[in-house]
């Protein structure tokens, strides 16, 4: 779908909260970048996080 352009359509929520088997996380500064592509062969991923949301 966005294979091929120079844009990437982005939402920018007021928050997003990260749950992991431990914690919560939130940040108010993200932007998320929707593309119709797959993300692995066997679809074992459903989003990339950049590491820095994951720091409380």
């Amino acid at each position: 779908m966005n294979r091929g352009t120079q844009f990437m359509l982005a939402i920018k929520p007021d928050r997003v909260i990260i749950t992991t088997e431990d914690k919560q996380i939130e940040s108010m500064k993200v932007l998320i970048g929707l593309d119709g592509g797959r993300l692995s062969s066997d679809n074992a991923y459903q989003a990339i996080i950049h590491p820095s949301l994951l720091q409380a």
